[in-house]
C-alpha cells in the first residue's frame, strides 16, 4: 500500500517538531546546569570617601557588576544615603556602597 504525499509530509513535519523540542530542551537543562555551577554571589556594602571630582556615576562604574545598567545602582546608593541632591555631596564625604562577591568571602 503506497502512503499519499500529505502523510509523508505529515510525518516529517511531526519529526522536525519532535526534534526541535529535543533540541530546545537540552539547551534549558544545559543552560539550568551552568546556573547552578556557578558560584554563589552575595551583596556586599562598605564605606568609601569621596574623592574631588567623584560623582554617584563614576562611583557606580567602579562598584557596579559587569554588564549592569548603572541607573539602578546609582538609585539604591541615592536610597541608602538618603542622598536628594547629588551636586550636595562634597569631596570628602562618606557613603555607603555595595558590591558583589563570593558568599562567604
Amino acid at each position: 500500500m503506497k502512503k499519499s504525499v500529505s502523510q509523508k509530509v505529515f510525518r516529517v513535519f511531526v519529526f522536525v517538531i519532535l526534534l526541535f523540542f529535543i533540541i530546545l530542551g537540552g539547551v534549558f537543562v544545559q543552560g539550568k546546569e551552568i546556573a547552578a555551577n556557578a558560584p554563589k554571589q552575595q551583596k556586599y556594602y562598605t564605606s568609601i570617601r569621596l574623592e574631588e571630582g567623584d560623582s554617584l556615576w563614576t562611583v557606580a562604574q567602579r562598584y557596579c557588576r559587569d554588564g549592569q545598567d548603572l541607573r539602578p545602582y546609582i538609585q539604591e546608593i541615592q536610597e541608602i544615603n538618603h542622598i536628594v541632591n547629588e551636586r550636595a555631596l562634597p569631596a570628602g564625604s562618606q557613603i555607603t556602597v555595595y558590591y558583589w562577591g563570593p558568599a562567604g568571602e
